[in-house]
């Protein structure tokens, strides 16, 4: 059985509508236990510049990145990293790390590139990924 809704994020109080707004909420999938969404990378900006240039010359819609949990990190112990090619490009959106943990399950993700934007489409946007959390047995 699946279901998707229409859209996840709420204005914020300026009426403006936060960049998690323009993505679909996720697609639930309840006989795989799986959730997917597309959501951009978030963090981008704080890459190295090798990252940087990695994304400007090798990543390519279809790549797979692994995502890998950061229990050590400061910021945010939730926190997953998107790597690709050697090179870390970003995290798991924290909005979504919010969806999952209300599931209270445990599971794991997956993640390939959609999309890899210009750079002058900001760094928010720069890369555009499918990630598909799945809950363990």
């Amino acid at each position: 059985m699946r279901h998707r809704s229409k859209s996840w994020g709420t204005p914020s109080e300026s009426g403006l509508r936060t960049p998690t707004s323009f993505f679909d909420e996720p697609e639930i999938d309840l006989v795989k236990g799986t959730l997917t969404f597309v959501v951009p990378v978030h963090g981008v900006r704080y890459m190295t510049s090798a990252a940087h240039e990695y994304v400007d010359r090798s990543l390519t819609k279809g790549d797979q990145l692994d995502a890998v949990a950061e229990t050590g990190n400061a910021a945010d112990s939730r926190a997953v990293g998107l790597w690709a090619g050697g090179h870390k490009i970003g995290f798991v959106p924290a909005p979504v790390l919010d969806y999952v943990g209300m599931l209270g399950k445990s599971g794991t993700y997956s993640a390939r590139v959609v999309r890899r934007n210009p750079k002058s489409e900001g760094s928010h946007t720069r890369v555009v990924t499918q990630l598909v959390w799945r809950q363990l047995p």
